[in-house]
């Protein structure tokens, strides 16, 4: 416990520039160099490891005013520490709010300083985040029939394409400047969607199992969003090792209904999606309804619709946007079928299921 009459919790985090573990410094003369530093800035500073190169400090403060003056002194601290003692490491903080010092008041300064580095913007460029000024916002980017392609992507071992839906979803978000946390949740619904098409086999080993640890471990320490994309790149290139191969033969339920995730919003009459399996109509039609319990039409209506309840409830498209987005040439066409499988038009599902 610090002795002045208030203080600040700082979240203090290192980041290797170059993920090379042969060349970083031990905790124990990380954590000296941290207290001899910050103690030109106050006297009355302790400081703490917790994991994965991250501090917790306590700053003593005589008045609550003294924060304001704190905030500039810890932005060119960790400046400097970049330059000099701790070249190689990028060094930020997040700064709780004063509080008095009392025993109660640490878990609230533990917790304001915690939000800061969950909230802070993933483009954020500040070596310090001000938990005081946390702008709160949702304007996520998640293309759900894109992250659907992705997955799909990995069990046909198309890597580029995969990794180009993975900068291009990672990289939207950066430009909305989502919070780390958000860019986090994202990117791990992204790995789950891959890792869903990976060989069960590989589960008889930790392998996979060590990948999604050490993945989650990278996405909760990560610096910025470009540490998140390659992130999940790695992971990418990972699971598509494991993935299942495709099967040469292209009349097996596994490759039709990967064909008709990839290619719904298209125009996916019966006749083309025979000849892609190398077989005539007639017989595609007997041998769907045989393997799926459902004739074809009705398959590819549920799986568009699918994604069409997403976008209702998920996106600003208008009725007729989503309609051409999942598959149907016209708005009509669309809110007829939609009414027909869930008794209800579009635009009412939409008003009963508002973004949450």
């Amino acid at each position: 416990m610090v002795c002045s009459k208030y203080f600040v919790l700082t979240m203090m985090h290192l980041d290797q520039k170059i993920k090379d573990q042969s060349s970083s410094m031990a905790v124990e003369s990380i954590t000296v160099m941290l207290t001899a530093a910050l103690r030109e800035v106050s006297n009355d500073v302790l400081v703490f490891y917790d994991k994965n190169l991250h501090f917790v400090v306590l700053i003593g403060l005589e008045q609550p005013g003294d924060r304001a003056v704190l905030l500039k002194q810890l932005k060119r601290l960790c400046a400097n520490l970049e330059q000099n003692e701790l070249q190689g490491y990028s060094v930020w903080a997040s700064v709780s709010k004063s509080y008095a010092t009392e025993l109660k008041n640490y878990k609230l300064a533990y917790r304001c300083a915690m939000d800061g580095l969950l909230y802070r913007a993933v483009n954020e460029s500040s070596h310090v985040q001000d938990a005081e000024k946390i702008q709160f916002g949702w304007s996520l980017y998640f293309p759900f029939d894109k992250i659907e392609k992705l997955s799909n992507y990995m069990s046909n071992g198309r890597l580029q394409e995969a990794k180009e839906i993975i900068s291009e979803t990672l990289g939207e978000n950066a430009n909305r400047n989502v919070h780390h946390h958000q860019m986090a949740h994202i990117a791990k619904t992204m790995f789950l969607y891959m890792l869903r098409h990976a060989n069960k086999t590989a589960g008889t080993d930790d392998d996979l199992h060590n990948l999604e640890q050490q993945f989650l471990q990278r996405i909760d320490f990560a610096h910025d969003y470009l540490d998140i994309e390659n992130a999940l790149i790695e992971a990418a290139k990972h699971i598509a090792k494991h993935s299942k191969p495709e099967d040469t033969n292209r009349l097996n339920p596994s490759f039709i209904s990967q064909y008709i995730e990839l290619h719904y919003m298209e125009n996916l009459y019966l006749d083309h999606i025979a000849e892609i399996v190398e077989t005539s109509p007639k017989y595609f039609s007997s041998y769907f309804k045989k393997t799926f319990g459902v004739n074809y039409v009705e398959y590819l209506n549920k799986v568009r619709l699918s994604h069409a309840k997403e976008l209702l409830k998920d996106s600003s498209l208008t009725i007729g946007e989503i309609g051409e987005k999942t598959g149907y040439l016209n708005s009509s066409t669309f809110t007829t079928t939609f009414k027909k499988y869930y008794g209800i038009s579009p635009s009412e599902y939409r008003k009963q299921n508002p973004n949450e």
